[in-house]
């Protein structure tokens, strides 16, 4: 069983490298497609992250008041999220 895996192991390497130009090709013709998608669509990105970002400081300032945490500490995290 184990023989059978290496050799079809063995043989998925070596067709991938006789076919290696053309998985190559086809692979940087979806990173054109992704790219090219990124750089029309750049600012509903960024107002995403802006968005997620704002999300996770909310969350932390929530969670930080849920538990209890010092108020020195909860004072560097406030300052810390409006930075």
């Amino acid at each position: 069983m184990l023989l059978l895996l290496i050799l079809l192991l063995g043989v998925l390497i070596t067709i991938s490298f006789i076919f290696l130009k053309e998985i190559l090709s086809a692979f940087n013709t979806r990173l054109e497609s992704l790219r090219s998608f990124l750089h029309q669509n750049g600012g509903v990105f960024t107002l995403l992250f802006i968005f997620l970002f704002f999300v996770e400081q909310l969350l932390l300032l929530l969670l930080v008041s849920y538990f209890e945490v010092d108020s020195k500490v909860q004072l560097l995290i406030g300052i810390f999220d409006l930075i």
